[in-house]
Formats: C-alpha cells, structure tokens, sequence
C-alpha cells in the first residue's frame, strides 16, 4: 500500500507535524519551518506512516 509518511516534533506522534508525500523526497529538514517556528531538522521526534497529520504535505 503506497501512503504518506508522517513526521511529528514530539514522540507518541504529537505536536506540531509535516507529511512527505506518497514516493515523495525531502532532502534537508532544516527547510521545513514548524507551526512553532522551529527548524523540522532540530526536533522532530517520531513518525509513523499514514495521513493522520493536519500539516503540510512536501514534495507532493
């Protein structure tokens, strides 16, 4: 099954979030700005896949 992946700042998938797109690619997280202001590549702290996240979709 092809799905988005989703990335969330805080463990047991919390907090401010962003997907990568189903086949999709982010090189370099410190290009994603979080609801908070935070760099994605400093804090994020688990993922799991699905479309469960209410953030932005990259390379979509």
């Amino acid at each position: 099954m092809d799905t988005r992946i989703s990335v969330y700042r805080a463990p047991y998938f919390m907090g401010p979030c962003f997907k990568i797109a189903n086949y999709g690619s982010v090189t370099n997280f410190a290009y994603i700005t979080l609801s908070g202001g935070q760099n994605a590549n400093d804090v994020m702290g688990g993922h799991r896949f699905g479309n469960q996240c209410s953030g932005t979709v990259y390379d979509s």
